[in-house]
């Protein structure tokens, strides 16, 4: 599935194989449990490629978020989830950033181009 359009970020669970590009947020978990995001490409939208928020147990793996205006990967208050083998390169503030997000994995990503690659608070 290509999402292409500004406004339309992806709100279902389990995206696997999809690209967004040109959103004001790409792939957005919110509140959402224990998911399967795999194989999309997030690239170039307005704020985040990925996006979690409230959600825990989630698999974040083997995923391009790069050329994004803020964060490729951005986890906020989410815990448990594990996020690796992405590419998070060349977005504007950072490639992956976790806040308030505890117990999560960070294995295999490749960072690089961005103004911090990696941070958590």
């Amino acid at each position: 599935m290509d999402m292409t359009s500004k406004d339309f970020p992806m709100y279902w669970a389990f995206p696997i194989n999809n690209s967004v590009s040109n959103n004001v947020w790409g792939i957005d978990l919110y509140y959402s449990s224990n998911n399967n995001v795999t194989n999309n490409n997030a690239i170039s939208n307005d704020i985040f490629g990925i996006y979690l928020e409230y959600s825990f147990s989630n698999n974040i793996v083997n995923n391009n978020a790069s050329l994004n205006d803020h964060i490729g990967i951005h986890s906020q208050t989410s815990s448990n989830n594990n996020i690796s083998k992405n590419i998070a390169n060349s977005n504007s503030r950072g490639g992956i950033v976790l806040f308030y997000s505890y117990n999560s994995t960070l294995s295999n990503n490749k960072i690089a181009n961005n103004l911090v690659a990696t941070k958590s608070w």
